[in-house]
C-alpha cells in the first residue's frame, strides 16, 4: 500500500530535501536520443520533511516532447544508475506506458520501459519511496499530457459528493464536421444524479474549474428540471442544481466567450446492473444484433454474521468461441448507453491486457476496448458490474460444468475488493468471492 500512495505524493508541495540518490537522471530513448542533453533531462526538486521520511525524491522535467520511443526507453542517472522497467513490482504487471495508462515501475538494472505514448508534450515525474523495508528504494515514472484547449478532459464535480476528477465523472470528448468546420463537443451518455448539495463545477485536466457565468446567470440561474441547462465561465461559482434523481445524457460544449451545459433525461431509467449486455469487438462484431447476449444471473445469500441477506448478479455468456481481437472488445448495452471498457485508473497498476497468465480485467463505464491475447478457444465469460466499474472473466469452457458448481453451504465464503484486500463485511459493489474450490467475481447491491 506504501507504494500505491506514491500517486498522490508526487503531487504534493515541494521544499526542502538532502541527498537524493542521483543528482538528476535523463530520458534515453526518445525521438532517437541516447545521451543526456537540455531537453531530455529531468531535474532534482527537493521535497519537504515528510517526503525525508518517506524516501521520497522526485526528479521532473515540465515539458518533454514526445515523437518516438520504437526501442523503449531507461532513465539514466547522472551518476550512473540505469532504470528500466521493475519486473518485480507486483502493482505494475505490464511493461507499457500509453495514453491510458501513463505510470509504470522502473528498477535499476530491468529493461527498457516500452512506449506507445501519442506524440505530444507530456510533464514528466520520476520519483522514488522506501521500500517496505524502509531501506531501499522503490521507482515510478509518470507521463502527464501537456498540451492546449483541444488536449483537455473534463469533469462533472460536485455530484453525489464527488469533487475528485476520475474516469467515473469524465466526459466523452466527440468531434463532427458541421458546414465544412469541425466542431467539438463533450458528453456523458448516461450520467446519473443522485444529489447536487452544494452545486456542480466542470473541472477540466489542468486543474481549472467552470462554474455558473455570472454574465448568463439572470437568464439561467441553476439547473433544473424546467430549465436543465446553465452557462459556465471561468470565474463563475458552482452551479445550484435540483434534478431529479436518475440518468441524465450530458452535453457539453464551447458556446462564444462561455461554455453551455445541458442535462436531457434519459427515457430508459433502467439501473446499470439491470439492463441486457453484449460482448463486441471480437472478429469485426460491433453491432448488438450481431453479437451474443449475456444471460443475467442473480443469486442471494445471508451472512451467518449479521443476518443480513445480500444480493449477487453477474452476467454469463456459458459458451462462446473466440478468436481474433485485435482492436479490443467492451461490453455494452443493445443502445449503447452503458459501455464498458478498460479501467484506465487500476490498468495502470494491474495491466490493461487479458491474458492466459491473467484471464480476467477491470472495466470502467466508456472506457477504450480493453486488449484481448488468449487463443483461440470456446470460452465461458462471466461479466458484473456495478455503478461505473466491473470486472470480466474468461474461462476455457468445460462442458461438464455447464450447469455450474453449487457453493458448499457447508464452507463460509470469503470476500475481496478488486485490489485483493479481504473484506468481511462487504456491502455494495464489486467483490471476488472465494468459498471451497470456487472463486468467482460478483456484485453486490
Amino acid at each position: 500500500m506504501r507504494k500505491l500512495l506514491l500517486t498522490v505524493a508526487i503531487a504534493s508541495a515541494f521544499s526542502v530535501m538532502a541527498e537524493p540518490p542521483q543528482t538528476s537522471f535523463y530520458l534515453s530513448g526518445f525521438n532517437g536520443v541516447a545521451d543526456a542533453t537540455e531537453s531530455n533531462t529531468l531535474v532534482y526538486i527537493p521535497g519537504d520533511a515528510d517526503d525525508e521520511e518517506e524516501g521520497i525524491n522526485r526528479y521532473v522535467c515540465d515539458d518533454f516532447v514526445v515523437e518516438n520511443c520504437p526501442g523503449g526507453f531507461y532513465a539514466v542517472g547522472a551518476e550512473g544508475m540505469k532504470l528500466g522497467f521493475d519486473v518485480n513490482n507486483e502493482f505494475f504487471t505490464t511493461n507499457m506506458v500509453n495514453d491510458m495508462s501513463n505510470m509504470v515501475g522502473m528498477a535499476e538494472g530491468g529493461p527498457a520501459v516500452n512506449c506507445e505514448l501519442s506524440p505530444g508534450h507530456y510533464k514528466v515525474i520520476l520519483a522514488t519511496m522506501f521500500a517496505e523495508d524502509e531501506v531501499s528504494y522503490t521507482w515510478n515514472i509518470m507521463f502527464q499530457p501537456l498540451g492546449g484547449e483541444e488536449n483537455l478532459n473534463y469533469y462533472l464535480l460536485g455530484f453525489n459528493g464527488d469533487d475528485e476528477p476520475s474516469q467515473a465523472n469524465m466526459l466523452l470528448k466527440e468531434v463532427t464536421e458541421e458546414d465544412g468546420e469541425t466542431v467539438v463537443s463533450y458528453r456523458y451518455p448516461k450520467f446519473y444524479v443522485e444529489s447536487c448539495d452544494n452545486g456542480f463545477y466542470v473541472g477540466d485536466s489542468n486543474s481549472a474549474k467552470l462554474g455558473l457565468d455570472p454574465n448568463f446567470e439572470s437568464f439561467a440561474p441553476a439547473v433544473t428540471d424546467e430549465s436543465p441547462m446553465a452557462f459556465l465561465s471561468a470565474d463563475g461559482k458552482a452551479v445550484p442544481c435540483s434534478l431529479t434523481p436518475g440518468y441524465y445524457e450530458v452535453m457539453f460544449a464551447s458556446a462564444g466567450t462561455s461554455y453551455m451545459i445541458s442535462f436531457l433525461r434519459c427515457e430508459d431509467q433502467t439501473p446499470v446492473n439491470e439492463c441486457e449486455y453484449y460482448i463486441l469487438g471480437f472478429d469485426g462484431v460491433s453491432s448488438p444484433s450481431d453479437s451474443v447476449k449475456f444471460k443475467r444471473e442473480e443469486s442471494s445469500f445471508e451472512d451467518e454474521e449479521t443476518g443480513e441477506t445480500y444480493t449477487s448478479v453477474s452476467y454469463v455468456i456459458e459458451k462462446i468461441h473466440l478468436t481474433a481481437c485485435p482492436d479490443g472488445f467492451t461490453i455494452a448495452t443493445a443502445d449503447g448507453g452503458f459501455s464498458f471498457g478498460l479501467n484506465a485508473e487500476l490498468a495502470a497498476i494491474l495491466g490493461g491486457v487479458v491474458t492466459e497468465s491473467m484471464p480476467m480485467g477491470f472495466l470502467s463505464l466508456y472506457g477504450e476496448p480493453l486488449k484481448w491475447e488468449l487463443p483461440e478457444n470456446d470460452y465461458r465469460v462471466t461479466f458484473t458490474c456495478g455503478d461505473t466499474v466491473g470486472s470480466v472473466s474468461f474461462e476455457v469452457y468445460d462442458p461438464a460444468a455447464v450447469d455450474g458448481v453449487e457453493i458448499d453451504a457447508e464452507k463460509t465464503p470469503v470476500y475481496y475488493n478488486l485490489q485483493g484486500v479481504r473484506i468481511d463485511n462487504p456491502g455494495k459493489g464489486v467483490y471476488i468471492r472465494k468459498c471451497s474450490d470456487k472463486t468467482e467475481k460478483i456484485m453486490i447491491r
